[in-house]
């Protein structure tokens, strides 16, 4: 039987097979995500990086790429044009002109506040089959499954 993950289809080798339904979720997620970030002028690597940017200030781009598990080349580009758009800023580290360290302004603040109401709306709809208190579970127990992933496998690719 094939069912439907926000109106997408998920096939029979998918339905009771754990990570590849939290794949087939997490794809569904992103296009549902980049239709609407798309909007308000985000993409979902932007709307991550200025979460990121905001809960976590690492200290350099490098630092934010490594955060993410993405090379930094990856990571640049959306940097450059966050900057571009005035949502985040860039300083030069004055002990090491290489590095630069990136903050988000009030106007990428207010972006990410609205990513966060279309985050909340891709995530009510893609999982729809769930009442509040059970998406809150789920949220509940993925922070957990994260967290408790052993801390040398944050270095593999």
């Amino acid at each position: 039987m094939v069912t439907r993950a926000a109106g997408r289809p998920v096939g029979r080798g998918v339905e009771h097979r754990p990570g590849l339904l939290l794949t087939r979720l997490g794809q569904v997620m992103t296009e549902l995500a980049d239709e609407e970030l798309a909007a308000v002028g985000l993409t979902g690597r932007e709307y991550g990086i200025l979460a990121l940017l905001l809960d976590d200030d690492p200290g350099s781009q490098l630092e934010l790429a490594q955060i993410m598990g993405k090379a930094p080349a990856l990571v640049v580009p959306s940097i450059d044009r966050l900057e571009d758009a005035g949502l985040v800023e860039r300083t030069r580290d004055p002990s090491d002109r290489r590095r630069s360290h990136v903050k988000v302004t009030r106007k990428g603040a207010r972006a990410l506040a609205r990513g966060d109401v279309i985050a909340d709306r891709v995530v009510a709809i893609t999982l729809s089959g769930l009442d509040e208190s059970e998406r809150a579970e789920l949220a509940r127990l993925l922070e957990k499954g994260v967290g408790a992933r052993p801390r040398e496998a944050d270095s593999t690719p």
